[in-house]
């Protein structure tokens, strides 16, 4: 596990702002694991549920839940550190490591491919799970990538499949592959959805 360290909160704040402003058209969020996700939301078998999706840029992954959740009446909203946020209608200007008090324990599920953006992120996980309703789901997606060697300016948190999965050590935790896929440059690529719930919770 390797983790950037800034040199003050507003520093970090700043290289998020600015690198999200500068990738704004960029999308990360694939539509196949989506749908994963959406089914899986589904399978909670929760009336009009609530759901966050955090660190969504230009809220692609939000439009996306959004439509594909419609037939049961769910409700999605993106958060975005960045100024970039107003341009999406679904979107709240909003650092992720932070909790509404209002989303404490009736949030239905919470999405998110940006973990790697996180400065604290055993303390951004518990946050997160901390607003899950008793039948939600937490969905972290994770790739090789999120795994690479050194940390970046924005990307400050690295770390390997089972690092991810050790974060949620007290919750009820289970890992299922998208896809994978070969490619000359990189070799396997994998991308997994670590879907975190309640230890009460034992299937979806």
């Amino acid at each position: 596990m390797r983790l950037k360290r800034y040199a003050s909160y507003e520093e970090y704040a700043s290289i998020q702002s600015q690198w999200s402003v500068r990738k704004r058209s960029y999308v990360w969020a694939q539509a196949d694991v989506l749908i994963a996700v959406a089914n899986h939301i589904k399978a909670l078998n929760i009336h009009a549920p609530f759901g966050i999706c955090h660190g969504v840029r230009n809220g692609f992954e939000v439009s996306f839940l959004h439509d594909a959740l419609k037939e049961i009446d769910a409700t999605v909203i993106g958060t975005e550190i960045s100024e970039v946020a107003k341009e999406s209608p679904f979107t709240i200007q909003w650092d992720f490591h932070k909790v509404k008090p209002e989303w404490i324990g009736k949030v239905d599920f919470i999405y998110s491919n940006s973990f790697d953006h996180s400065y604290d992120p055993e303390t951004c996980l518990k946050n997160w799970m901390s607003c899950i309703s008793p039948k939600g789901m937490c969905f972290l997606e994770w790739t090789n990538t999120h795994n690479a060697d050194g940390v970046g300016e924005a990307d400050c948190f690295r770390a390997a499949l089972d690092e991810y999965i050790s974060l949620a050590e007290g919750f009820h935790v289970q890992d299922e592959i998208i896809h994978g896929q070969r490619n000359k440059i990189n070799g396997t690529k994998s991308t997994h959805i670590i879907m975190i719930s309640h230890p009460d919770r034992k299937t979806i």
